[in-house]
């Protein structure tokens, strides 16, 4: 078995973007995308097809569609496919495959969703499409400083965990995370003991922390 770093698979950081349709629509070209038609390609990191100058759809940070001239193509994309990699650090998971294989919150979800995994965990990042997300998140990419919103809630989607064992994906809130840190006493003393505990962005710290505290827990079994 593999193990991947403690490090997060992926951080959003999208170096090239061009803004062609206003403040609430934006489209972003790549070179090559890699798909990744299962779970074991994933882990071993050896994608299944290339395809080459796909037109993305950039709706808000969390709302994302790839759209191809190829129409046989566009449907293996989004029809057969688990998750896709864009350059080499931007991991994207189909939401129409987790709602066909899962149960519970994904099925809001429409086009794909960042996507973050360990050995131990995975888990995606949503929000349904907001103009000032899109425009904040898009701000700090730039490096426009006035473009951010001083909530520090509203520039970061939701996390849903993506439970294997339960065919099920979640949305953390707090009284999931206090579940999640039961193995870890002095965590959960800690989150719950935080005044602001139930807003996203302190469930978001103490779930970083439970992420590499999992990995560093024998006790915890791998993914695969």
């Amino acid at each position: 078995m593999k193990t991947l770093s403690k490090k997060l698979t992926i951080f959003i950081s999208l170096l090239v973007i061009s803004i062609t349709a206003g403040a609430q629509d934006y489209h972003l070209r790549h070179d090559t995308i890699f798909v990744y038609e299962s779970w074991e390609a994933i882990f071993d990191q050896t994608p299944d097809a290339e395809i080459h100058n796909p037109f993305i759809d950039y709706y808000s940070p969390f709302i994302i569609d790839f759209r191809l001239a190829d129409e046989t193509q566009n449907d293996f994309l989004h029809d057969e496919t688990v998750a896709l990699t864009v350059g080499d650090s931007i991991w994207m998971i189909n939401t129409s495959w987790l709602q066909q294989n899962f149960k519970g919150d994904c099925n809001k979800m429409d086009f794909w969703a960042p996507l973050y995994f360990t050995a131990k965990i995975a888990y995606v990042e949503w929000r349904y499409y907001r103009a000032s997300t899109g425009m904040t998140i898009l701000g700090a990419l730039l490096g426009d400083d006035t473009l951010f919103d001083p909530d520090p809630d509203d520039t970061q989607g939701d996390i849903y965990i993506i439970d294997f064992d339960a065919a099920e994906v979640y949305k953390l809130d707090h009284k999931r995370m206090s579940k999640l840190l039961e193995p870890y006493h002095d965590l959960k003393v800690r989150y719950e003991g935080m005044k602001d505990f139930k807003k996203q962005y302190i469930i978001r710290y103490f779930f970083m922390e439970y992420v590499n505290r999992l990995n560093d827990d024998p006790s915890v079994p791998y993914l695969l």
